[in-house]
């Protein structure tokens, strides 16, 4: 998510958040559209965006932005930006569906249980909430599962084309270490003026002019909340463009040269990047603490490995290790019974020992188990993804991983500054490759 690589997906935050928000306004509004109430105010390919539709997403945009204490700016005004995601989300639906892109209701079911767990309530109690407030629990649960089938769909377009070298997390490392505020927190806020797919020259300069005239009437006196909400045409754009605080490395990088040098309250000139145009403002900014070592456990374990096969099943592997288990507990030596059992070709010869191993470089259900075991423990058989193993812990100690530990935040940083521009990239792409016509030519954006 690579959106939910952020928390959670942005749609279920606001949607979510709608809900639970004191005093939110349920009932619906009438749209500004009212020739369109009965009948489609856009077409995407082979399905349609009913009036009723953007009316219900409006009402949820607006009252999740209320709850923001945004500055709003006219319904048609977020009708508009209300339309451009579900125009969006129409299409990434139904490229998810020609790749045979699938999610099961435990995946939807584990979606809404964090949901409700953010907000400190069981899912009993949520759609309670839910049912007061006169929202139908089916769609909601089509709203998750749809949210959780476009992630899927975008880490599969975006996350495995992205690679990180050795040399860019040097190249990031050195940077931040000349960086002195580089645990500085910035607060925010974005609008993006984009480029279509395979923009030619003229789109080029088309776009550039747009982002001008926008950038000259926030410099006239237009919020740039609502600026964003008006023009921009990032994801953000209905949150007024707040992307909230952040330290620079969770900051695109082509903002960086530009965010180091502004002042709280400056709003940036045009910043290019492969999307587009990109206006930024530094509302605030707050000192970070110092870096501070990082420590990990090592755990020195000690296994015996049964793999199972046509010949040993299961129930006889499990077997065998409690007979083991016994021995053991009762003297039996513990490297003897492995170098003659253990099916582990890098620790029976020495006696099952597997040396000092940190948790987060092997099988999670090992893992699992090893830190709940106490030292000269000896565990009951369980099963891995490897076989059955018998394990005892021999010891623990705090090893300063701090070294390894910037280098994974740095590659982290960096997929993260490259699969949002990614991103950004192909949906314009599958946008361009699709057909879209707004019925009422009052609901496309004023930049169009």
């Amino acid at each position: 998510m690579l959106r939910a690589v952020q928390i959670f997906f942005v749609f279920l935050w606001c949607f979510s958040n709608f809900v639970f928000a004191d005093g939110a306004s349920q009932s619906p509004q009438t749209s500004t559209q009212g020739q369109f109430i009965n009948g489609a105010v856009a077409i995407v390919n082979t399905d349609v965006i009913t009036a009723q539709e953007l009316s219900d997403a409006t009402d949820q945009a607006i009252d999740q932005a209320k709850t923001q204490n945004l500055t709003l700016p006219d319904r048609i005004t977020i009708e508009r930006q209300v339309l451009q995601g579900l125009i969006m989300q129409k299409i990434a639906l139904e490229l998810a569906k020609l790749n045979n892109i699938t999610v099961s209701d435990d995946q939807v079911n584990a979606a809404i249980q964090q949901i409700a767990a953010q907000h400190q309530v069981t899912v009993t109690q949520m759609y309670q909430k839910l049912h007061a407030n006169g929202v139908n629990l089916t769609g909601f649960k089509n709203n998750v599962r749809n949210q959780i089938i476009i992630q899927k769909l975008e880490q599969a377009a975006v996350g495995s084309s992205i690679i990180i070298t050795p040399n860019e997390i040097d190249n990031y490392l050195a940077n931040q270490s000349r960086t002195e505020n580089a645990n500085t927190q910035y607060h925010i806020e974005h609008i993006l003026i984009a480029l279509p797919s395979n923009p030619t020259a003229n789109d080029y300069a088309t776009i550039k002019q747009k982002a001008e005239s926008v950038l000259a009437k926030i410099n006239g006196g237009m919020s740039f909340s609502q600026a964003a909400m008006t023009y921009s045409d990032s994801s953000d754009a209905l949150n007024g463009g707040d992307l909230g605080y952040r330290t620079l490395a969770n900051v695109p990088a082509v903002f960086l040269p530009t965010i180091t040098t502004m002042q709280i309250g400056q709003v940036s000139g045009l910043i290019s990047s492969d999307s587009g145009y990109n206006i930024i403002k530094l509302l605030d900014k707050k000192g970070g603490a110092p870096e501070q070592a990082h420590y990990i456990t090592e755990y020195h374990v000690q296994a015996i490995l049964i793999k199972t096969s046509p010949i040993m099943s299961d129930a006889q592997a499990q077997a065998q290790l409690m007979r083991l288990r016994e021995d053991i507990s009762n003297g039996a030596s513990f490297a003897k019974l492995a170098e003659a059992n253990s099916q582990d070709p890098l620790s029976n010869q020495n006696g099952g020992d597997m040396g000092w191993i940190s948790l987060t470089d092997i099988n999670s259900v090992l893992a699992t188990q090893i830190k709940a075991l106490g030292v000269n423990t000896l565990s009951v058989p369980f099963q891995t993804t490897d076989g059955w193993y018998l394990i005892k812990v021999l010891g623990t100690k705090q090893v300063n991983d701090t070294t390894n530990y910037e280098r994974e935040q740095a590659k982290q940083a960096l997929f993260m500054m490259k699969a949002n521009e990614a991103l950004q990239s192909w949906q314009s792409l599958i946008r361009g490759g699709s057909y879209i016509k707004i019925l009422d030519p009052n609901l496309a954006l004023p930049n169009s």
